[in-house]
């Protein structure tokens, strides 16, 4: 494969793309480049969508030039590539339910290989293509993840894992060719306002709820939602090539963040911890009955099983002396996400319990 590479110079004040802006790690990427006094331009489906996630994120969408179309459409992604200095892609779908296998094999791997060659050719420097650490896991249980740690290659089960390794190779194509593909890899993303409730967010919704009394008996690299929008808003410098950024986050044990919140809302919430190898043979059993169960199914799904059976220790170094970002605490962003869930009203006042009491959580937000 191979593109023209047109490079324009950027500067202090860079018109920038961000596809996807009107999702969760999209919205919080807009609200940090606008901060750095870019301009944005947002390719999305439902303008209405991005002014609802603008505004509890401090950003005027008035003050966003928008596209309206989608990632997959080359129409649209031409007109909304005409003329950026910069480009971060942060569209794909991220879901694990057999639900949506169909449209992650649609999207994923598709609106990758139409947006990045569109930017390249159009001249962007940075192209910022979001992958995630599902991408670069090993086949071995507890091998250490960096970011230059090769794509999953070989069967996995469902579609999300696979979309992801095979965006990942095609971004790394381009590298390879010298193009000024930036790849990121977010890991288990938290923090507060998430425009679409996605798993994370619904995991503890959830528990919140009572109707998620289990957790995998695993640690997990979590990062907050706001500190990725900080380093994609730190990489939009041009003229350093093709890089590779783990976000910054920290290691934490999954059961422990729930009774984080559990004892952030006083309350007594069951928790029972499963270990991974257990639970990547059940959801493999289950995941084939949630297609015909309604919204997120069970909650256990395959690729969730699998890639939760292979995480392994997290080095994000070069993130942290490259731009100084110092992660928010998982704890901390685990227990404000929570409190956003009950502000929003996705649970009731009594499921929140103490979190609307604490007037300490939140305060980060203003990083």
């Amino acid at each position: 494969m191979k593109v023209s590479i047109r490079s324009r110079r950027g500067g202090d004040d860079m018109l920038v793309l961000i596809t996807g802006a009107s999702g969760y790690v999209g919205s919080h990427t807009v609200r940090a480049v606008t901060a750095d006094g870019h301009r944005v331009r947002a390719l999305v489906r439902r303008p209405e969508k991005l002014r609802s996630a603008m505004e509890p994120l401090g950003v005027d969408p008035d003050h966003v030039d928008v596209v309206v179309g989608d990632a997959t459409d080359p129409t649209s992604v031409q007109a909304a590539v005409d003329g950026v200095d910069a480009v971060v892609h942060t569209a794909p779908v991220y879901e694990t339910s057999a639900r949506f296998h169909d449209i992650i094999r649609r999207t994923n791997v598709a609106a990758a290989r139409l947006v990045l060659a569109a930017a390249l050719d159009a001249g962007a420097d940075p192209v910022v293509h979001v992958s995630s650490i599902v991408a670069v896991l090993s086949g071995d249980p507890g091998s250490p993840i960096t970011p230059d740690s090769e794509p999953v290659s070989g069967p996995v089960p469902g579609a999300y894992v696979t979309s992801k390794a095979d965006s990942d190779r095609l971004a790394r194509t381009y590298q390879q060719q010298g193009a000024p593909v930036v790849i990121t890899y977010p890991s288990a993303v938290m923090g507060p306002h998430d425009p679409s409730l996605g798993r994370n967010a619904w995991m503890l919704r959830q528990f919140l709820r009572g109707q998620m009394p289990t957790a995998v008996d695993v640690t997990v690299p979590v990062t907050d939602v706001r500190d990725i929008g900080r380093l994609h808003a730190a990489l939009l410098e041009p003229g350093l090539g093709p890089r590779r950024y783990l976000a910054a986050g920290e290691m934490a044990h999954f059961p422990d963040l729930f009774r984080a919140v559990a004892a952030a809302a006083d309350r007594h919430l069951p928790l029972l911890a499963l270990p991974a190898p257990l639970v990547e043979r059940l959801t493999a059993r289950l995941d084939p009955l949630n297609k015909y169960l309604p919204g997120r199914g069970s909650g256990l799904d395959a690729d969730l099983g699998w890639f939760l059976a292979r995480l392994g220790p997290w080095h994000d170094q070069r993130t942290r002396i490259d731009f100084g970002i110092e992660p928010i605490p998982a704890e901390t962003s685990v227990v404000e996400t929570a409190r956003w869930l009950a502000e929003a009203g996705h649970v009731t006042r009594r499921q929140a319990g103490a979190l609307l009491d604490r007037t300490e959580v939140g305060v980060v937000a203003s990083v």
